[in-house]
C-alpha cells in the first residue's frame, strides 16, 4: 500500500468511527455479568463441595504434619530420608531442609495443586463446551449475549474460585501452625495460579474438542502430563552435599507443577516464578479468545470422527455398546493404575526404613499388627480401593447420562429391554473395577519382588489382599444403583458428596477424632487391612448381601418409573 493510500485511510476514520469500534469491542462482552450469575447459580453445591474437599485435604492435613514432626530430631531424620529417595521426589518433590515448611510442602503441594487443578478445568468445560453441546449456548445466544461473553464468565468465576480458596488455605495454615507468613504466602499463591493456568489449559481444550468428554480428557490428560515431567525432573534430580536437601533436574522446569514447588518459598523464595505462572495463564487465555474467534458455535478444532457404517457382531448387543461407550474411560484409568501400582511397589522398599522408627506414623496407617512392609501396602491397597471408587462412579453414571440425554430411550424403543440394558452397564463397571484392583495389586507385587526381597507367592498374595476391598465397592456401586432407580434426579449430587465424605472419612477420620459412628458410615472402614491383618469374611458377605439388596431394589424402581430427561 503506498503512503499516499495510508495517509488517505488514516484521515477518512473519524471520531464516530472510532466510537463505533469500542461500542462493537465492548459488545463482545455483553451479559458476562449475567452469565457469571448464572454460572454462580448452577454451580451453588458444587463448587462449595470443591472448597470443602481442599481445605479438608490440605488444612486438615497440617495439625497431622505438625504433630509428625514436632521435633527437630524428627525433621531432622525426615530430610535425611527424604533428599536421596528417587520416589519421594518423584511424588512430592524434593525437600528442602529439616524444616516443618519444607516437609509441608513435600507432603501437601503437589496433591492439592492437582485437585485445584481439576476444580479449575472441570468448571471451564462445564461453563463452556458444555453449554455448546447441550445447546444452552445457542439458547443464550439468542439473547443479548456477546462473543466471548461466556469464556469470560467461566475464566472470572474459576478465577474468583482459586482466589476464595488460597485466602481460606493462607488463613487456615497461618492459624494452624507456626510456618512463617511469607512462605505460606508463596505457597497459596502458587496453588492459586496453577489453578488460573490449568483454566487456561481448559480455555483451550473447551475450543479444540468437539465434546465435553473430549475436553475433560483433553485438559485431564494435561494434568497428567504436566505431572509425569515434575515427577520425572525430580526423580532424575540429585541429593544436595549437606544430605538434608535435594535439586531437580530440567524437565521440573517444564511444568507448572515444578514452577510451583520450584518458587521454594521457606527456602530460596524463587518469587519471580509466581510472575511466570501468571504470564503463562495470560497467554493461554489469549490463545483461547483466539481460536474462539474462528469457530462456529457448537464446532471444535478437531471435529469429531463419524463412526463406521457397520458394527461388529459382537458390538450389536446392549454388553457390547456398554462395552464400546465406556472402554475409553477404563483404559485412561488403568494406565493410571499401572503406574500406581509399580511405583507402590518400589516404594514399600524405600519407606519401610522411615515407618519402622516413625510410631506416630504407624498409628495413622491404621496398625494393628503385621511388619511394616504389610502395613504399608494395607494402606496403599485401601487408598487404591477409595480411588477406585472414583471409577465405578463415573462408569455408572453413564447410565445416567444416557438416559438424560434420551440415548437410552431410543434403544428401549426396540428389542432392548430396561433390566439388560441396566445390567450391561453394570457389568462393565463391575469388571472394570476388579480390573484396576487386581492390576494395582499385581504390579505392586511385581515391582516389590523386583525391588525387594520378595517371591512370586508374595505377588499372589499381595494381589488377593487388593480383591478383599471388592465388596466395600459393590455396596458402593450398588447405593447408586438404588439411587438411580428411585431418585434419578439426585444421583449426581448425592453420590458425589457420599464419595467424599467416604474419602474425608478414610483420610481424616482418625486424625480429626470423628465418632466412630461416623466412621462406621463408610463401607471401606469394615473392610479388613490385608495383607497386615488376617481376613475376616462376615464383615464382607454383610457387604455383598447389603449391596446385592440395594441393586435389587434400584433395578425393580427402575423398571417402575418413567424415564428422566432435562
Amino acid at each position: 500500500m503506498s503512503s499516499r493510500v495510508m495517509r488517505h485511510t488514516a484521515r477518512s476514520r473519524t471520531p464516530l468511527d472510532e466510537q463505533s469500534d469500542m461500542t462493537h469491542k465492548s459488545s463482545h462482552m455483553k451479559g458476562t455479568w449475567r452469565l457469571i450469575r448464572l454460572a454462580l447459580r448452577r454451580d451453588r453445591i458444587k463448587l462449595p463441595l470443591w472448597i470443602f474437599i481442599i481445605l479438608a485435604m490440605a488444612g486438615g492435613s497440617m495439625p497431622a504434619l505438625t504433630e509428625f514432626y514436632a521435633t527437630a530430631e524428627q525433621r531432622l531424620e525426615y530430610a535425611a530420608t527424604s533428599a536421596p529417595s528417587v520416589i519421594a521426589r518423584a511424588f512430592g518433590g524434593p525437600v528442602q531442609g529439616p524444616t516443618l515448611g519444607s516437609i509441608a510442602m513435600v507432603e501437601l503441594f503437589v496433591f492439592t495443586a492437582i485437585l485445584i487443578a481439576f476444580m479449575s478445568t472441570l468448571a471451564i468445560v462445564r461453563h463452556t463446551r458444555q453449554n455448546e453441546e447441550l445447546g444452552a449456548s445457542e439458547l443464550i445466544g439468542s439473547a443479548i449475549v456477546g462473543r466471548y461473553a461466556q469464556l469470560t464468565a467461566a475464566l472470572t468465576v474459576v478465577i474468583g474460585l482459586n482466589v476464595v480458596v488460597g485466602l481460606l488455605l493462607f488463613a487456615i495454615l497461618t492459624g494452624s501452625s507456626d510456618l512463617p507468613v511469607s512462605g505460606v504466602f508463596g505457597m497459596t499463591a502458587g496453588w492459586v495460579l496453577i489453578g488460573v493456568f490449568f483454566a487456561g489449559v481448559a480455555a483451550i481444550t473447551a475450543q479444540v474438542a468437539e465434546t465435553t468428554r473430549g475436553a475433560n480428557g483433553m485438559a485431564g490428560g494435561t494434568i497428567g502430563a504436566f505431572f509425569l515431567l515434575r515427577a520425572v525432573g525430580d526423580a532424575f534430580g540429585t541429593a544436595n552435599p549437606d544430605g538434608l536437601s535435594a535439586s531437580s533436574s530440567w524437565p521440573t522446569w517444564l511444568s507448572p507443577f515444578g514452577w510451583g514447588t520450584l518458587v521454594e518459598p521457606f527456602s530460596g523464595q524463587r518469587w519471580w516464578l509466581l510472575g511466570l505462572l501468571a504470564v503463562s495463564s495470560l497467554i493461554c487465555f489469549g490463545v483461547a479468545v483466539l481460536i474462539l474467534r474462528r469457530r462456529d458455535v457448537g464446532s471444535g478444532l478437531i471435529a469429531t470422527r463419524p463412526g463406521l457404517a457397520t458394527a461388529k457382531q459382537w458390538l450389536s448387543s446392549p454388553l457390547g455398546l456398554a462395552w464400546r461407550l465406556q472402554r475409553g474411560v477404563l483404559y485412561g484409568w488403568l494406565i493410571g493404575y499401572i503406574v500406581f501400582g509399580l511405583l507402590a511397589g518400589f516404594m514399600a522398599v524405600e519407606f519401610s526404613d522411615l515407618l519402622a522408627d516413625n510410631e506416630a506414623f504407624l498409628e495413622y496407617l491404621g496398625s494393628a499388627g503385621g511388619n511394616v512392609t504389610d502395613i504399608f501396602f494395607s494402606s496403599m491397597f485401601n487408598i487404591g480401593a477409595l480411588i477406585a471408587a472414583g471409577y465405578t462412579l463415573q462408569a455408572l453414571l453413564r447410565l445416567r447420562s444416557e438416559e438424560t440425554n434420551g440415548y437410552a430411550e431410543s434403544l428401549f424403543g426396540a428389542a432392548t429391554g430396561r433390566i439388560r440394558w441396566l445390567l450391561s452397564h453394570v457389568t462393565v463397571a463391575l469388571v472394570g473395577t476388579v480390573l484396576l484392583l487386581t492390576t494395582f495389586g499385581f504390579l505392586a507385587g511385581v515391582s516389590f519382588m523386583i525391588a525387594g526381597d520378595a517371591t512370586a507367592s508374595d505377588v499372589w498374595r499381595l494381589t488377593a489382599s487388593t480383591m478383599v476391598q471388592i465388596p466395600a465397592l459393590v455396596a458402593f456401586g450398588a447405593f447408586m444403583i438404588l439411587l438411580f432407580g428411585l431418585l434419578p434426579r439426585y444421583v449426581l449430587g448425592v453420590t458425589w458428596g457420599v464419595f467424599v465424605i467416604y474419602l474425608l472419612i478414610n483420610q481424616l477420620g482418625v486424625l480429626l477424632k470423628l465418632p466412630q459412628w461416623v466412621i462406621n458410615l463408610s463401607p471401606f472402614t469394615h473392610v479388613p487391612l490385608a495383607p497386615s491383618n488376617d481376613i475376616q469374611f462376615l464383615p464382607l458377605i454383610w457387604l455383598l448381601v447389603a449391596g446385592f439388596v440395594m441393586a435389587a431394589a434400584g433395578i425393580i424402581g427402575f423398571t417402575r418409573r418413567d424415564i428422566y430427561t432435562r
